[in-house]
């Protein structure tokens, strides 16, 4: 019976690290998920690049520009021992026709990494605007442990757009589920 229990277990173990090694798959820009994200930016520049602020320090996201064919900028969070846990692509968007076309786009490139999640139609108001007039929506797609990938359209109403520097964008955001449920109870509006 002890082995039987044992072997239950271990095979448990074993498939839980297999569906978190799936996220280590994904690359952006060079960039890979799992990586030390001190194997490409130095501490002074990871620590001036900080996006957002949080109300504790168990995580960070920091924020770079690169303007390259895919992405406008990188955002990547990451623990306090600098492994990224989350990795998100953004790119600014002209008009609200060209999601479709790069969503389309995101989705062909990543196809093989995402064919062991679950994939759910997301559309909700964006919690940065008070009003309820902008939206993100998209596709999520969760793993079997929770970990999760979004790629999803922001669509600011004209009220942000005129008072903010915010503009349409879409993204592709791959994160663990750890840090979803963190920054929802963390970041600071």
């Amino acid at each position: 019976m002890k082995k039987i229990l044992l072997i239950l277990v271990l095979g448990l173990v074993l498939a839980s690290n297999a569906f978190a090694k799936d996220l280590n798959q994904f690359e952006m820009e060079g960039v890979k998920f799992g990586d030390q994200l001190t194997n490409y930016a130095d501490e002074t520049l990871i620590k001036d690049t900080i996006a957002y602020n949080y109300k504790n320090d168990k995580f960070s996201t920091s924020r770079f520009t690169i303007q390259s064919e895919n992405f406008y900028y990188l955002e990547i969070s990451y623990d306090k021992n600098y492994l990224i846990v989350g990795l998100m692509g953004v790119d600014l968007l002209d008009n609200m026709d060209q999601c479709e076309t790069k969503k389309n786009n995101i989705l062909d490139k990543y196809s093989q990494l995402l064919t062991k999640a679950k994939k759910k139609e997301s559309r909700e108001k964006h919690p940065a605007d008070k009003t309820g007039k902008s939206l993100i929506f998209g596709e999520v797609y969760t793993f079997k442990n929770g970990d999760r990938v979004q790629v999803s359209c922001t669509d600011w109403s004209k009220k942000i757009e005129s008072e903010t520097q915010y503009r349409d964008k879409i993204e592709i955001y791959v994160h663990t589920r750890e840090l979803a449920v963190w920054q929802k109870k963390n970041i600071i509006y």
